[in-house]
């Protein structure tokens, strides 16, 4: 898994260094009527993301997360890896077993078919997600960071959505430029954490298996 993320340039240079103002806005969601306590194993899928065609203005730079579905798909592995709560199988293994039935993990993931990836990896849930925001904006001496995806957990038993978590994050810095996408990343894991490790009392009955 890559954790370094490269910024491709369209226009201009991204140089400054030191603070910044941020808003963020979450959404951390959790399905209490499936049982949360079948899903062991998963897998976090590349996320969708369409680079953004823009034309900066004169003495504005603008640039995005080269391959943002892969870095942000990365960067939520990494975080649900530290919940110690699922084992987590490499996205790469699951396209190899895919593979060797004849068939293409993107075209299984286009149709939503996600019971039969389940099926022949053997994993309880696929994370599945969208990036829909992995921008700089630079007129100096201040840059404009966004950063914005939304993913969700998806029983391969069931087809249920087992949990969703979203966000943004807009950063205005004038002295500064940092990996805004990780910190958002963080964020909410850490609370869709929270809120597993905290049913609330009177949570609906659990669908039955």
């Amino acid at each position: 898994m890559r954790y370094y993320p490269r910024i491709l340039v369209l226009s201009g240079v991204l140089g400054l260094v030191g603070g910044c103002l941020a808003q963020t806005e979450r959404q951390v969601n959790v399905n209490w009527q499936a049982d949360q306590e079948q899903i062991k194993s998963l897998a976090v899928l590349e996320f969708d993301w369409t680079p953004p065609k823009v034309k900066a203005p004169p003495r504005v730079s603008s640039a995005h997360l080269a391959e943002a579905g892969v870095v942000f798909a990365d960067w939520v592995t990494s975080e649900l890896m530290g919940l110690n709560r699922y084992s987590i199988r490499e996205r790469a293994e699951i396209r190899k077993v895919v593979a060797e039935h004849d068939l293409q993990l993107a075209d299984l993931v286009a149709k939503g078919d996600y019971r039969r990836i389940g099926k022949l990896s053997g994993v309880d849930a696929l994370v599945v997600g969208t990036v829909a925001a992995a921008n700089v904006v630079v007129s100096r001496p201040v840059a404009n960071v966004q950063a914005s995806f939304t993913c969700r957990c998806v029983s391969t038993r069931t087809g249920d959505v087992m949990w969703s978590i979203g966000g943004d994050k807009s950063v205005t810095l004038t002295t500064g430029l940092s990996h805004w996408g990780r910190i958002l990343v963080k964020e909410l894991v850490r609370e869709l954490n929270r809120k597993l490790a905290h049913p609330p009392a009177d949570r609906p009955a659990k669908k039955p298996p």
